[in-house]
Parts: C-alpha cells; sequence; structure tokens
C-alpha cells in the first residue's frame, strides 16, 4: 500500500487570519471541510464532539467535516485558520462556510477524509521553531495576492503544512477581485469581533470603512457566506444561551448585559435564531 504521503493532495478553499479578543466565542457550528486551526499567540478552547482542547499558543488542530464544534478565547488571541479537503475532489467550492448548528451543510456538499487520514482529531502544540508558523503566515500573505503563482503556491504550502503536523518525525483558481473581496471580508470580520453589537449600531459601524452598507454585506456572504448582521447574532446570542444556562441571570438582564433594545425585542431575535424563547430555553437547562 502507498505511503499516506503520497497520496496527501490538498485542496485549498479558504484562509483567513485575525485576533480575538478574551471571551469572544464562535457558536456550535458544522463545515462541510476540514479546517486547520494554528494558534499563534494566546489561548483558546475548541469544543468538538465532546472532546475539549485547549489551545495555547503555538498550538493546532484540524476539525474535519459535519463535526460539530465551538470556539471560545479564554485570553486575546491570533489564530489563521484553512478550510481544505485533503484530495482535490471538487470543480467549485459550495457557496456558504458557515453552518451554525442545527444547520446542517447539504450532503452533496460534504466531503469526509480519505480512509488513509487518522480518524482521531489531530491537535497538538508546535515544537519550538516549527517551519509551521513561518509557512503559514506566507500562505496567508499570498492568498490575498491577485496573481495566480501567488495563490497556487498556497496550495504548496498546505502540502509541506500537513506533512510537517502529521510527521513529527520528520489552490485554486482565483476569481476575479478576489484580492480586494478578500481583504474587505477579512477586515470586515476583524471588526465584527471586536465590537460591541447594539441595535443598529451595525451600519454606523462600518459606515467608516468607505463602502455602501449593502456592498459590505454582499462581499462578506461571499467570502464567509452568512451576513455580517447573522455572524454577529450567533455570536450574541450563544452568549446570551450561557448567561441563561449558567442561571441567576433573568431575561432583562440577559438583554442588557448584550445590549438588546429591551426583553421583548431580545425574545423575539432569541426564538428566531433558536426556535425557542429565552423562557423554554431556560426550563430545558
Amino acid at each position: 500500500m502507498a505511503d499516506w504521503r503520497d497520496q496527501l493532495n490538498p485542496q485549498l478553499h479558504l484562509v483567513w487570519h485575525g485576533a480575538w479578543r478574551q471571551g469572544n466565542l464562535e457558536p456550535p457550528r458544522l463545515l462541510y471541510d476540514h479546517e486547520l486551526v494554528v494558534v499563534t499567540k494566546g489561548v483558546c478552547v475548541v469544543e468538538a464532539e465532546g472532546e475539549r482542547i485547549r489551545c495555547r499558543a503555538p498550538y493546532f488542530v484540524i476539525v474535519p467535516p459535519m463535526c460539530r464544534h465551538l470556539s471560545v478565547a479564554e485570553t486575546e488571541t491570533f489564530r489563521y485558520c484553512v478550510h481544505f479537503d485533503w484530495e482535490r475532489q471538487r470543480s467549485a467550492t459550495p457557496e456558504s462556510l458557515y453552518y451554525f448548528w442545527p444547520d446542517r451543510p447539504p450532503a452533496k456538499a460534504v466531503c469526509p477524509a480519505p480512509a488513509w487520514v487518522p480518524a482521531a482529531l489531530p491537535h497538538g502544540p508546535l515544537p519550538a521553531g516549527s517551519p509551521v508558523l513561518s509557512l503559514i503566515q506566507s500562505m496567508a500573505a499570498r492568498w490575498l495576492e491577485d496573481d495566480l503563482l501567488s495563490r497556487a503556491t498556497c496550495r504548496a504550502l498546505l502540502l509541506e503544512i500537513l506533512l510537517r503536523l502529521l510527521s513529527p518525525s520528520a489552490a485554486a483558481v482565483p476569481s476575479t477581485g478576489h484580492s480586494r473581496q478578500a481583504r474587505l471580508a477579512l477586515e470586515m470580520k476583524n471588526r465584527l469581533d471586536f465590537i460591541t453589537l447594539t441595535d443598529g449600531s451595525l451600519r454606523r459601524q462600518m459606515a467608516s470603512m468607505g463602502y455602501a452598507y449593502e456592498h459590505l454585506c454582499r462581499v462578506f456572504g461571499r467570502v464567509f457566506g452568512v451576513s455580517p448582521l447573522h455572524y454577529c447574532q450567533q455570536s450574541r446570542l450563544e452568549h446570551a444561551k450561557r448567561l441563561l444556562a449558567a442561571g441567576g441571570w433573568s431575561v432583562k438582564q440577559v438583554a442588557v448585559e448584550l445590549q438588546f433594545r429591551d426583553p421583548a425585542y431580545f425574545s423575539r431575535v432569541f426564538k428566531r435564531y433558536t426556535g425557542q424563547s429565552p423562557r423554554a430555553f431556560v426550563r430545558e437547562h
């Protein structure tokens, strides 16, 4: 049987990176592909299918498709995230990146790992002086370039990164305007991860970027598969669920803490996104 290193032929879908403030979280979600997360600063926790992985930089974890997982920043954190398949099988990348639980990717979009990939969730610290850090930084920079050669070599860098991560003993065609849209979407995501969302504030806080709000929403949706408001609301409501489940918080107190305009509006948004009222959620937890 051929060595697995000879079979490794990754298909790269998306590379992004950014800072995360203490306490930030990403709600439970499913992916259609694999996600390599490399933490280069701080500490974050990845909870995946009952396994709690504490990632103290420098650290990596690879999350497989259809694995329900969430992430929480214990301290200010910086991370690189790479979405990929182990083999080149797709003719096109599916439109949506995030599938917040209980939404699920369509079955035809899911590309499970080949049999030769280890079944266990790969994760672990990076050894001192590991070249993976410089490789992933270079890949992230090249991914934002417009020219074909720079982006095509990202796949070669990913191949080397995966080989180094999984061997301790030891690309994609650019779309028109990719660099501009990717940079703009990344700038938006970094801003969204640091703002305190209040009613009507999203449009105001995006106004300083110099683009129409509708255009920003379209660009963000093309890159990340969800609207900026949906992205923010999911994070805000995940905070709400944690506060409600912890006990000692009334619906009104949670609404005030998360800066909803009033408890009634908070309850409507909560039910719209979760399918149940805050009080029903508390009764179940």
